[in-house]
């Protein structure tokens, strides 16, 4: 073998052309270890913040989303986060629907299930508290969040009786006509037989 032909400038930008996109996977890889190693560390703030920069670049980028969710839920929960420019409970439900309209097949979820079930669980209070108070826009948006997280049908009943509350009964109607439907497909199915919103 010729050691000259190495050396070729062609022979080198075919070498370059290969390994440029391998060095880009690890270098991605190590930035999804790194701030993972922040969530395991508390280190919230840290993790969030390489997830919002990774997330401008790339909105496609499932994993950075439960990361940023994940990340945002912890803030949302500490005194010190609450109360400032930004609604971290707010954000990590945008952000946790985001995860999940990017992760359709669910690759990651299982990684991130325990702060997704945490972020549903706390929408799911702050969506009936708002029910409950008569704060009709609220609870249509916490309720569609409820709705996106988890696609449960009595999160989808409750978003149209708070359309009907809020006097937007045409939207309401819509939405318990398609629920109905739902049950009574699961229920002619013999599925879920005790999960139904009922009136």
């Amino acid at each position: 073998m010729n050691c000259n032909n190495l050396h070729s400038p062609y022979r080198m930008k075919k070498i370059l052309a290969i390994l440029t996109p391998l060095l880009m996977v690890l270098s991605a890889n190590a930035q999804i270890e790194k701030a993972k190693k922040y969530l395991e560390l508390k280190a919230w703030a840290k993790a969030q913040s390489m997830a919002a920069k990774e997330v401008t670049k790339d909105k496609n980028a499932a994993e950075w989303w439960y990361i940023k969710a994940s990340a945002e839920y912890e803030m949302s929960r500490m005194d010190k986060y609450r109360g400032g420019k930004v609604n971290y409970l707010r954000e990590c439900a945008k952000s946790a629907i985001k995860a999940r309209q990017k992760d359709e097949a669910g690759k990651y979820l299982d990684d991130y299930q325990l702060w997704m079930k945490g972020i549903t669980i706390q929408n799911n209070k702050e969506a009936m508290a708002a029910f409950a108070q008569a704060s009709d826009a609220r609870s249509i948006q916490m309720f569609r969040n409820s709705f996106l997280l988890t696609g449960d049908t009595i999160a989808y009943g409750m978003l149209g009786l708070s359309y009907v509350k809020d006097k937007q009964e045409l939207e309401g109607v819509k939405i318990m006509k398609t629920v109905a439907n739902w049950n009574f497909d699961a229920w002619s199915a013999g599925n879920c037989q005790g999960s139904y919103v009922r009136e």
